[in-house]
C-alpha cells in the first residue's frame, strides 16, 4: 500500500514538471539591459530602441546619452555590455582589449555625416574642407565682416570633437574658439540665436533644425562626382553620403562586450535587419548592412 502511494506522488510530481512550460528569463527578445549612446547620435538610436521594444514587448532597453570616449571607457571597465558610438574603437582602445583579453564585438550599422549650420542671418552658405581646417586650427579667426568665429559643438570627449581633431586636423589640436555644448539641442538653440556661431552636430539631427538656421554645403576636391569636374559643394544628404560626395562622413557602430545571447544580441540583430535599417533611411542616414537603391526623379 505504501509503495502504491509513493508511486502516485512520483507520478504526480513528474506530471507537474511536464505541465509547466519553462521560459528562460533572458533571451534575445526577453529581458532588460542598459546601454550607453554617444549624444550626437542619440536621436536616431532612441528611435531604434523604441521600435525594437514595439516589436518585442518583453524586451526593455534603457539608455544614457554621454560622450563617445566616456562610453568606450565604461564598456572596457565592464560597466555596460553595449554602446553606440560614431566610430570604431581606436588603436589605443584595441590595445586595452588585447592586453586584458576582453571579448569585444563591433558592428557597423549605418553612416551619418557631420552637419554644419549657421544662423540664417549669417551670409555663409558653403565652405571647403580646407577653409574648415583653417578655422579649426585657429589660422582663420574671423568672418568676412570681422566678427570672431566661434564653433558650437560637443565637448573634448565627444564623437564630434574626435572626428574633427583626428579626421580633419590629422591629430593636431583644435585652435579655434570652441563653445563646448553638452547636447546637440543646446548647439541648435545657440546657433538659432547667434549669428557668430558655426554649429557642428550629427546629421541625424537635421530634422530638428528650426527655420532660424541654415545648412552649410561642404566642398572637397577629393570628393566629387568626377575627378575632372569643378569643385562642387554638398549637404549631408543620404545620397551624397552613400556616393562618397560628402567629405564629412562617419560610420556608426554598436559595440558589445561578453555577448551571450541576451537582449543586447537581439537589439544588434534588429538594428542590422531590414526593419532597423529602414529607420536609418527614414532619418537622413545611410544603412550599412542592407543594399541601397537610389531613385532618380526627372521631369519631362
Amino acid at each position: 500500500m505504501k509503495q502504491s502511494k509513493s508511486f502516485c506522488y512520483i507520478a504526480l510530481f513528474i506530471f507537474v514538471l511536464i505541465g509547466c512550460e519553462y521560459k528562460p528569463t533572458v533571451t534575445a527578445t526577453r529581458g532588460s539591459t542598459h546601454m550607453l549612446v554617444s549624444e550626437d547620435i542619440s536621436s536616431i538610436i532612441s528611435k531604434e530602441v523604441e521600435e525594437f521594444e514595439r516589436y518585442y514587448p518583453e524586451a526593455k532597453i534603457s539608455y544614457s546619452a554621454i560622450q563617445s570616449r566616456d562610453a568606450v571607457v565604461q564598456l572596457l571597465n565592464d560597466s555596460v555590455k553595449l554602446i553606440a558610438i560614431p566610430r570604431n574603437l581606436n588603436p589605443e582602445e584595441w590595445e586595452v582589449v588585447k592586453k586584458y583579453k576582453l571579448y569585444i564585438d563591433t558592428f557597423k550599422v549605418a553612416y551619418d555625416g557631420l552637419l554644419l549650420f549657421v544662423n540664417k542671418n549669417n551670409p555663409l552658405n558653403q565652405i571647403t574642407t580646407e577653409e574648415l581646417h583653417k578655422i579649426l586650427s585657429g589660422n582663420k579667426k574671423s568672418w568676412k565682416n570681422g566678427n570672431k568665429i566661434i564653433i558650437a559643438t560637443g565637448s573634448s570627449n565627444s564623437g564630434l570633437n574626435e572626428f574633427l581633431q583626428k579626421g580633419l586636423l590629422q591629430n593636431s589640436k583644435i585652435g579655434a574658439i570652441i563653445y563646448p555644448c553638452s547636447t546637440s539641442k543646446q548647439v541648435i538653440d545657440l546657433v538659432s540665436k547667434n549669428e557668430l556661431l558655426l554649429g557642428i552636430i550629427g546629421s541625424s539631427w537635421l530634422n530638428n533644425l528650426p527655420e532660424e538656421c541654415k545648412i552649410i554645403s561642404v566642398g572637397d576636391k577629393n570628393y566629387q562626382r568626377e575627378s575632372n569636374s569643378t569643385l562642387e559643394y554638398f549637404t549631408p544628404h543620404p545620397a551624397h553620403i552613400y556616393r562618397n560626395y560628402y567629405p564629412l562622413k562617419r560610420p556608426i557602430y554598436l559595440v558589445g562586450r561578453n555577448l551571450i545571447g541576451g537582449v543586447e544580441d537581439g537589439f544588434i540583430t534588429f538594428v542590422s535587419s531590414i526593419n532597423g535599417q529602414k529607420i536609418f533611411t527614414n532619418n537622413n542616414l545611410v544603412p550599412a548592412t542592407m543594399p541601397v537603391r537610389l531613385i532618380s526623379l526627372t521631369s519631362e
